[in-house]
């Protein structure tokens, strides 16, 4: 993911206005992620319960993805990222099923 890509993810996940603006520039460019942009990501997605409740059909969509980098390349996030990976990843995989 170039750097362009990574400061509008940014300035789009830190506005609240602009969430659906987020969820698809994160939906076109998740292919392209690196490191540095999961870090990114992982830090600007909350992941309060009422958070991924509010925004669970998007997060489930990413789960495959975010399940490949935790098995592939999590081990160079940030410590701080590694656990919020891991709660994110946990609490998507409880919300209920979407029939």
């Amino acid at each position: 993911m170039e750097w362009d890509a990574k400061t509008k993810m940014c300035n789009l996940g830190q506005d609240e206005g602009k969430i659906d603006e987020f969820k698809d520039h994160v939906e076109r460019y998740v292919d392209t992620f690196d490191v540095q942009a999961w870090d990114m990501f992982l830090h600007l997605v909350s992941i309060s319960e009422k958070n991924i409740n509010k925004h669970g059909a998007f997060l489930k969509r990413l789960l495959p993805r975010l399940e490949a980098f935790d098995q592939h390349e999590s081990n160079s996030l940030s410590m701080v990222a590694h656990i919020r990976l891991g709660v994110l990843i946990d609490r998507i995989k409880q919300l209920p099923l979407v029939s």
